[in-house]
């Protein structure tokens, strides 16, 4: 009898179709050409091959190894899945080969049609074309003008007559391409400076670097210091880099009198050590000052700084937060701070230095600064008492008087739902953002803006948008008597956004005239990916609960996938929108 076979249902075919989706996701990995994939997808990987440990599933007496029913059952089925793949792949090549020949002849048509374009564009575009595209590869920017001239004739016509293309000078450069470079870029063009520390420079030092850059030193515009990904802690990192630099510049009377930008890149896990000799200027024109994990010596050199963006792990306040307040005095022209700070979540250790103990502060604060922005990363938000975190010991002493604008960023580590529960999550978020947000903020008169974002820190970010659980009764909650003197307020959360009065404050409309309790006019929710028209309308109503509302002009919405402009207006009224 013969038996009908049941239509398969759509569902028992996702898995088949994800096999296509994940390759399709896997050719679009950035550098992708660079991955060794026999090693990635070399035997040991499979996990019909781990399942069996190290039986020798591929020599003459296997049949002799695998003796048990479960063993060979599974040989078996792994068997069948290796013949199912090996047939599954051949229909997707014998597919993706088709469809490659299809799209090579299409790419040469549109190439010839984008070649024929090309040469009729005038010299100096191109000129000015390849000169961003060379600026966009940074520290490689002179492997890319390489890669320029060797394209055609009159592609290596334009980039010769372009000197700006062979200003890129990289230590790590044979002294014939140095050299090379020098010539080509000729006696006006300012200059990008990479020493990259390495085995190289362990065992050669950079003096050959220096000596060879010794004639266009002065026209050096930014000079980047990088080393190699993991520490150094025997052989010094960039810290070596930077000493031996500055002996150099002493001894030869070099100065970097073009120098607007300096960025140093340590290791995460350098610890930190001055560097170089304070006393020898060898700088006057900076602007830009990035340093990453590494601090070098303050100096007169810094003075000049407008704009210092430092990335640190403050886990050890003892070895980062005491030498960043102590370089802060450097730059007395300083305006614009961004901190992009890890392990801000840890508490203060018990023999870390107290705040009287700590570098004498300048009073009242840093005046100059009007920009502040403060990142948050991998804040872990489960073990973390606000209060007396890092971070709060640190925006204890950092007072900023006469900031315009405050960023903050939040990125949490994981979402923490199996550690806490909704209410403790919450009030941990509240003593985040009043920490965030601290008690002396409402006397920085200045503020016209703040930004608070919050948001998951993951190295590899969901492929899907998250759906929040219905039941999710988590919230982000905003101290509105920290910040009732700024009037455009922007937020971002993946959890609804409600206002409150801080419980925590003597006072909630304290120093603020009766005729003046609040300026906020502008109320902007910018990324607010799960926000719906109820929660919307949660962020209404506390704000009205606080009578605020009734004096907020205008209200943007932005990328909030889930909130339609209806549902918007609806909320908010028409005249806000």
């Amino acid at each position: 009898m013969r038996t009908r076979q049941r239509p398969r249902r759509d569902y028992e075919l996702i898995g088949l179709s994800n096999v296509l989706k994940t390759l399709e996701e896997a050719a679009r990995t950035p550098n992708v050409h660079s991955v060794d994939l026999r090693k990635i997808f070399g035997q040991e990987n499979w996990s019909g091959v781990q399942n069996f440990g190290s039986k020798g599933l591929f020599t003459e007496d296997a049949d002799r190894r695998l003796v048990d029913a479960d063993s060979i059952a599974r040989f078996m089925a792994s068997a069948f899945e290796m013949d199912m793949m090996v047939s599954m792949l051949d229909v997707l090549m014998e597919v993706a080969k088709g469809l490659q020949r299809q799209f090579r002849i299409s790419q040469e048509t549109i190439a010839a049609k984008l070649s024929r374009g090309i040469k009729s564009l005038p010299t100096e575009l191109l000129s000015k074309i390849f000169q961003f595209v060379v600026w966009e590869q940074g520290e490689n920017g002179g492997i890319q003008a390489i890669r320029l001239s060797h394209v055609s004739r009159s592609f290596r016509t334009i980039t010769l007559e372009t000197r700006g293309l062979w200003t890129t000078l990289h230590s790590s450069d044979a002294p014939h391409q140095l050299e090379t470079f020098l010539s080509r870029s000729g006696l006006n063009e300012e200059f990008h400076a990479v020493i990259h520390f390495d085995r190289r420079a362990i065992a050669f030092g950079i003096s050959h670097f220096v000596i060879l850059c010794q004639s266009v030193i002065s026209r050096w515009r930014t000079l980047t210091l990088t080393q190699e990904d993991h520490d150094w802690p025997v052989s010094g990192g960039v810290n070596k880099n930077l000493k031996e630099l500055f002996t150099l510049f002493s001894k030869n009377n070099s100065r970097l009198l073009s120098l607007e930008e300096l960025d140093i890149r340590g290791d995460w896990d350098d610890r930190h050590n001055n560097s170089g000799n304070v006393n020898y200027e060898w700088g006057s024109s900076l602007r830009t000052c990035r340093c990453s994990y590494f601090l070098p010596a303050p100096s007169a050199s810094f003075s000049s700084v407008s704009t210092f963006i430092f990335t640190q792990d403050i886990y050890h306040p003892e070895t980062s937060l005491r030498p960043f307040l102590e370089f802060l005095p450097a730059m007395p022209n300083l305006t614009k701070l961004d901190l992009e700070l890890y392990s801000a979540d840890a508490p203060v250790f018990p023999e870390s230095p107290r705040l009287e103990e700590l570098p004498e502060l300048p009073h009242p604060g840093w005046p100059s600064i009007t920009s502040l922005h403060l990142q948050l990363r991998n804040f872990h938000l489960d073990d973390c008492e606000a209060k007396h975190s890092c971070i709060a010991r640190l925006l204890d002493v950092l007072r900023t008087p006469s900031v315009d604008e405050l960023f903050i960023s939040v990125g949490l580590w994981g979402l923490s739902e199996d550690e806490l529960d909704f209410t403790e999550y919450t009030q941990k978020l509240a003593s985040l953002s009043r920490v965030l947000l601290p008690d002396h903020l409402p006397s920085y008169n200045r503020m016209s803006y703040m930004s608070f974002k919050l948001w998951i820190d993951e190295h590899i970010p969901p492929s899907e948008p998250q759906i929040r659980d219905p039941l999710d009764s988590r919230k982000l909650i905003i101290p509105l008597d920290r910040i009732l003197h700024v009037p455009s307020v922007t937020l971002s959360s993946f959890i609804p956004i409600v206002f409150a009065q801080d419980t925590h404050s003597d006072n909630f409309v304290r120093d603020i005239d009766i005729d003046e309790q609040h300026h906020l006019r502008e109320l902007k929710l910018v990324g607010c990916e799960n926000l719906t028209s109820a929660d919307l309308k949660q962020t209404v109503d506390s704000l009205e609960s606080l009578d605020v509302w009734k004096d907020v002009k205008q209200v943007v919405v932005e990328d909030c996938p889930r909130l339609s402009q209806d549902e918007v207006v609806d909320v908010i009224g028409r005249e806000r929108f």
